[in-house]
């Protein structure tokens, strides 16, 4: 709702010291009373701590009917101060920021900062942004982006953070020959969706003979992505060879957790000094 100002005034000019008749002046002070009259009007309707902006050249008008995207302030109730609009939005109920419509095809863009475990934002839009807090112990933060686009049903794309990490450096367990092994400590991953994953450990050989050794991460003790020959054998005796695997593992559920599994052909062997790392590609 806006107020039109009044036009400028045109008043019959008076000479000084010249006899007139009333016409005049009476026209004169009935335009001036207009137009004090209208101008009062259109500055009448505000609330206390509102704000007044020029609709256009000849309008005036209050918030909350102030357009959001024409440079005017937003006052948020959640942060208890007028915020700029022109490039940063601010929802007056909960003080979460976004972008201006303008400046992202297709609408505003949202940025949330939530927990993990309660999931990412219901009903998003594309380019919204989503800051998990809590995925960890140690209060790590994952930062991820909604693509509307993706032809994936995990559509929130990781962007930024920290990788989850488990060390297990004094930890030893033998696997028999020609058999999988999982080990029994893992990463537990918080959300379901795509990821990534390093894992890294020592393995020595119990005697002479192993032609082959493979290893490859493990959730639910089944194989979870490709597998990492070593063809070359380990030596005998206390000489570890230190294995490094890098790969990914889609379509996880939450709270899987995830491991290491190894496989040699000949002899058992050894395993220590491990450490397992992930961080997701896409979650939901």
């Amino acid at each position: 709702m806006s107020n039109p100002l009044p036009s400028l005034l045109a008043l019959t000019s008076i000479a000084d010291g010249s006899q007139q008749q009333a016409a005049p002046i009476r026209n004169n002070y009935s335009a001036i009373q207009t137009a004090a009259n209208a101008l009062i009007t259109a500055l009448k309707g505000g609330t206390t701590g509102a704000l007044l902006y020029a609709t256009d050249a000849n309008d005036i008008a209050y918030l909350p009917d102030a357009p959001t995207d024409k440079g005017v302030l937003v006052w948020s109730a959640a942060l208890s101060r007028w915020m700029p609009s022109t490039k940063v939005l601010v929802d007056d109920s909960t003080g979460k920021v976004t972008l201006g419509a303008s400046q992202l095809a297709g609408g505003a863009m949202r940025t949330t900062v939530s927990a993990i475990s309660g999931g990412p934002p219901a009903s998003p839009s594309d380019g919204d942004i989503w800051v998990a807090t809590g995925v960890d112990a140690n209060g790590t933060r994952w930062q991820f982006q909604y693509n509307a686009g993706s032809a994936s049903a995990f559509k929130w794309e990781f962007i930024g953070g920290s990788r989850l990490r488990v060390t297990v450096a004094a930890y030893n367990y033998t696997g028999a020959a020609n058999a999988d092994q999982f080990n029994n400590t893992g990463l537990t991953l918080p959300r379901a969706g795509d990821y990534n994953y390093i894992i890294r450990f020592q393995a020595v050989n119990n005697s002479p003979g192993i032609a082959n050794f493979h290893t490859q991460g493990a959730v639910g003790g089944a194989a979870a992505g490709n597998a990492q020959s070593i063809v070359t054998g380990i030596p005998n005796g206390a000489n570890a060879v230190t294995f490094h695997h890098e790969d990914f593992a889609n379509g996880l559920s939450a709270s899987a957790v995830l491991q290491i599994l190894t496989n040699a052909s000949g002899q058992p062997f050894n395993v220590t000094s491990i450490i397992v790392e992930a961080w997701p590609q896409r979650i939901s």
